[in-house]
């Protein structure tokens, strides 16, 4: 009813008319002598653009969310059409590198080589033969199968490319700590921890940037950007 500002401009305009015919400014401070009705219909008209504000504000703000969901499965190596239910994509892409992040962070805390190892090993798996991912395997048997939810496809390109680097990270790390290379391994670790969180936590696949610029697509890769103005 007063959703556009001409409407609201119609509004206050008559709030205003209608207070003037009591004696008074548009612009006065609210008094008792013009009764009730005048003061609600003042204040109503002053919290008009407030609530419009809010209201825009809320819309930008689900639009940037869209916008940053639907960067992340294109730049995950999907197709325009997988778009068509980004939140659904983004939160299966999503599983692995957040449960991952997780035993990394326990691998971290009592510096665990053989973990690492373990990981580097699944992960390379993944990035070889991504019909038999066991993340994906996972998902698709317990998640997926809610209403609503999506099955996940192997991985393309970029996706498993991100696996492989994520994997030799992880090498690297079980290799340095076997080899009691303790700063080495603390280096490739924060490394790790920042890539694992940028991408679990904003949307920021490291390995599916580099991926793209390697493949002379960098107008691709930046535009598909969390904060990019997508694709």
């Amino acid at each position: 009813m007063l959703g556009d500002g001409c409407s609201r401009h119609k509004f206050v305009h008559t709030c205003s008319a209608a207070v003037a015919e009591h004696g008074v400014a548009a612009d006065s401070p609210p008094s008792l002598s013009l009764g009730p009705l005048a003061s609600l219909i003042r204040l109503a008209a002053e919290h008009l653009p407030v609530r419009h504000r809010r209201g825009e504000l809320a819309m930008e703000s689900d639009t940037r969310v869209a916008t940053l969901k639907r960067n992340f499965v294109l730049q995950q190596g999907l197709s325009e059409e997988s778009t068509a239910n980004c939140s659904g994509q983004y939160s299966a892409l999503l599983f692995q590198p957040r449960v991952v992040a997780l035993v990394v962070l326990v691998a971290v805390i009592f510096q665990e080589s053989w973990v690492f190892l373990v990981l580097a090993g699944i992960l390379w798996w993944s990035a070889l033969v991504p019909r038999l991912n066991p993340f994906d395997a996972l998902y698709n048997r317990i998640l997926a199968a809610r209403p609503g939810g999506i099955a996940l496809s192997p991985a393309p390109a970029p996706r498993r490319f991100s696996q492989g680097m994520a994997g030799t990270f992880m090498l690297g790390i079980g290799i340095s700590m076997a080899l009691g290379w303790h700063a080495t391994a603390l280096v490739l670790e924060g490394l790790l921890i920042v890539a694992l969180g940028a991408l679990a936590l904003g949307g920021f696949c490291l390995g599916s940037f580099i991926f793209h610029l390697l493949r002379g697509r960098a107008t691709f890769a930046t535009r598909t950007l969390p904060w990019g103005r997508g694709a």
